[in-house]
């Protein structure tokens, strides 16, 4: 018979302190990505009405699966949703990937409105809006001094704040897949036609070909004919509806014309254009050497200049 006897002997150990800002690393903490080839998938039991989160390599599981309710899905879902659209706009809003200057001028999210009744009108229930542009505003101070013996100390100075602002905004809306909206507006723009501002519905997609109501427009219209006897009307403002009685169609337009047409006659390398002028329309505050008063009056008028010696 052997006996054998075995000795242990334990020794206190000091804990090693590590500085607080040490670069060192724990293994436990490498999060190693997933293989191309492990598949995840939720799949839905109707049997037990529960959903299986399961992660495979061909047919074969290489975990336990997760098993959620119905509620636990959708709030994981929801969740999920949520975290993906926040990191495409944050990475559309710093450039991180190709493409994403397109991304960066859309970063206001789509609304969902919760209504049967607007997705019946609309056609769905989604409302999206595509703003640019840009607007400017100046602030100053305007000081100005006239040494004009003719006015009151009090009146030499002036001072006033000088206001400005430049708007340029352009503005894309769509509600539900019916209704767009369009608007353009400038204050720097040389003609009012160049501010547009349209509403266009058209109940006529997803399948209402049928409807009385084939479109309505609203704001910046047009009225084309087919015709080359009547010219139709351009830049008009109101509203247009077109209509649909069985094999009968009737447009209609209530608008305000905001244009005009003229008739230019070139000859000779120019242009002949025939227009009258009045002689009160001269005489108010401009072109004063067409009224003879202030013709006659003029020399009397500036013998003490710069002051000026009339009442009118």
């Amino acid at each position: 018979m052997v006996l054998c006897f075995g000795t242990s002997l334990w020794a206190q150990q000091s804990p090693v302190i590590r500085d607080s800002t040490s670069t060192t690393f724990s293994f436990n903490n490498i999060n190693v990505p997933d293989i191309s080839t492990i598949v995840n998938l939720y799949s839905y039991d109707p049997i037990t009405n529960r959903y299986y989160y399961t992660s495979k390599i061909g047919e074969f599981d290489i975990n336990f699966p997760i098993i959620l309710t119905p509620k636990e899905f959708e709030e994981l879902i929801q969740k999920e949703n949520i975290k993906s659209y926040y990191k495409e706009k944050i990475e559309a809003y710093a450039g991180l990937k190709n493409g994403d200057e397109i991304e960066a001028k859309n970063l206001i999210p789509d609304l969902y409105i919760n209504s049967k009744f607007f997705e019946t009108i609309f056609g769905s229930n989604v409302i999206s809006i595509v703003p640019q542009g840009s607007v400017e505003m100046d602030l100053g101070v305007m000081y100005t001094k006239q040494e004009n013996p003719s006015l009151s100390p009090r009146n030499q100075s002036n001072f006033t704040f000088d206001f400005d602002q430049r708007i340029s905004l352009s503005l894309m809306g769509k509600v539900g897949t019916r209704l767009t909206a369009n608007l353009n507006y400038d204050t720097q723009s040389t003609f009012d036609f160049q501010n547009i501002f349209k509403l266009d519905f058209d109940p006529t997609v997803d399948g209402g070909e049928d409807n009385i109501l084939q479109k309505l427009e609203i704001g910046n219209i047009s009225m084309p004919l087919n015709s080359s006897l009547i010219n139709g009307a351009q830049s008009l403002f109101g509203v247009k509806a077109e209509l649909q009685f069985g094999k009968t169609r009737i447009t209609g337009v209530f608008s305000e014309q905001r244009s005009e047409s003229r008739n230019v006659v070139a000859q000779g390398g120019g242009t002949l254009q025939e227009f009258n002028f009045f002689g009160l329309d001269y005489d108010e505050n401009r072109h004063f050497f067409l009224g003879h008063y202030f013709r006659n009056k003029y020399d009397e008028a500036l013998e003490n200049y710069p002051f000026i010696n009339s009442q009118v």
